[in-house]
């Protein structure tokens, strides 16, 4: 396997899951192998010891092995000794932890005056611990580290470093999985149980960026079942109505701001999209496509370590209708829409400062009108239709909610549709909501429209995700 064999299966991993898998850095993988020792491998400084640890020259028989055959280190990780050498993440430098001790912005004098406190003993200098060491900027070669089958004793020890370029392959190189996250977000419960998340949905969450300022204000929202679609109006591809169920995921409490997006476009130099005159701050950010956007959370995704996206075109109406079933969050007349959304009727030709409105039932902004946003799936007219076909449902009606007997509320639970994506592939993408240039029919909860992933409009903005 290569450095970028192992980094194309992280990111896949990554997408399939919601949480962000990766190489190890080289200081994480010597403080996961060493697991608290100070010795030459972490069983100990004598070799007769590592043969129950690890595969290497002296017993595998020139050949890799299952994982897990060898005792653990103290901390349970098999094979961290021996068997194939594993990528890290950081290019390689020889020289990387004078670099590091030194300090890359200090004096040539400084830097000589430091090296030579680091080689007096303890008593005369006290170093400090390096924070999170990445590595070089750049350089020709990755990390490998741990030995391998073929390695004699010497290059499995923990602190042995060596390197490879990162497209080269080898029958002794291999990789070890890195998870940066919470620990409740697993869905497993380690150690003491943890306190129950409140069923609730959750306001005002907000990740830190790397320079610690807040990132955007997310609403955690507990997953549940919801009737999909609209089958009393005279649009085709919201019908049918139908159930479907949606897991947990926060989505942003207003739509991305200029204010949040011209911050994005200043860290990656690129051009700020046009806002006619309006004003930038905190309305929502327009003419910008479904590329731009995919562009600001892959972005936002780097800064902050968690997993940004678009939301489904599921978890949008889920989210926007917030345990309704009416044609708005705010029922089945158009009179108080005015008082939840920026549309034709008030809006006054112009797009609006988020947050100015009243906020649906799940403390969500602008949900209805002010602008269109983008979700992630691919947009089909008959999707609904095809979707119930596969699942071997009857296009029907789905029962209200309200009328609903508890019998039929667990079918409808057993027959949902679960985290439905959309199509696989099409011309066009999803746009929900409508905007401050839509009539009230257009806003409502159900309906759907989509829109070529590189168009651009005064009238088109986007709302974020997160997992987990």
């Amino acid at each position: 396997m290569s450095w970028d064999d192992a980094v194309a299966y992280c990111a896949w991993l990554s997408e399939q899951t919601g949480e962000r898998y990766a190489l190890p850095s080289e200081a994480q993988w010597e403080y996961a192998c060493r697991a608290g020792t100070t010795t030459r491998w972490s069983c100990g400084d004598d070799e007769k010891a590592l043969g129950k640890h690890a595969w290497y020259a002296q017993n595998a028989g020139d050949k890799l092995h299952p994982v897990g055959e060898k005792q653990p280190n103290p901390w349970g990780l098999s094979d961290m000794h021996g068997n194939v050498w594993e990528w890290c993440t950081d290019w390689y430098a020889s020289d990387y932890y004078q670099q590091l001790a030194a300090g890359s912005t200090q004096s040539v004098s400084r830097t000589r005056r430091l090296l030579r406190r680091l080689r007096q003993n303890s008593s005369g200098f006290e170093q400090t611990p390096s924070k999170n060491p990445s590595g070089p900027e750049s350089g020709s070669h990755r990390v490998i580290r741990g030995g391998s089958w073929h390695g004699d004793a010497d290059n499995c020890r923990s602190a042995y470093r060596y390197r490879y370029e990162p497209s080269l392959r080898h029958d002794y190189l291999g990789f070890r999985l890195s998870r940066t996250g919470p620990l409740h977000s697993y869905p497993l419960t380690l150690g003491p149980p943890e306190p129950e998340v409140s069923p609730e949905p959750i306001p005002g969450l907000r990740d830190p960026l790397k320079d610690h300022s807040e990132g955007p204000a997310m609403v955690w929202l507990p997953g549940g079942v919801f009737t999909m679609g609209q089958d009393d109006g005279s649009y085709d591809d919201e019908k049918p109505a139908h159930p479907v169920r949606v897991d947990a995921f926060s989505i942003g409490q207003y739509p991305v701001t200029f204010a949040e997006y011209d911050r994005f476009c200043e860290a990656t130099k690129r051009k700020k999209p046009e806002d006619h005159g309006w004003g930038r701050g905190e309305r929502p950010v327009m003419n910008v496509s479904w590329e731009d956007a995919q562009e600001y959370c892959d972005w936002l995704s780097k800064e902050t370590g968690a997993s940004y996206r678009f939301t489904t075109e599921a978890e949008w109406e889920y989210a926007c209708r917030a345990g309704t079933e009416t044609p708005w969050c705010c029922g089945d007349k158009e009179a108080p829409l005015g008082d939840y959304a920026w549309y034709d009727e008030n809006a006054g030709g112009q797009a609006h400062p988020v947050g100015q409105k009243r906020p649906n039932a799940w403390h969500l902004y602008d949900m209805h009108g002010n602008v269109w946003e983008w979700c992630q799936d691919w947009y089909s007219g008959s999707y609904y239709k095809e979707l119930l076909n596969e699942l071997g449902q009857r296009s029907e009606p789905a029962p209200s909610r309200s009328t609903k007997s508890e019998a039929e509320s667990s079918a409808a639970r057993e027959f949902a549709s679960d985290n439905p994506s959309g199509p696989e592939s099409g011309s066009f993408r999803v746009i929900r909501g409508g905007s401050w240039s839509s009539d009230a029919v257009y806003c409502r909860s159900a309906y759907r429209a989509g829109r070529g992933p590189s168009r651009r409009r005064s009238n088109l903005g986007f709302r974020l995700s997160r997992t987990v």
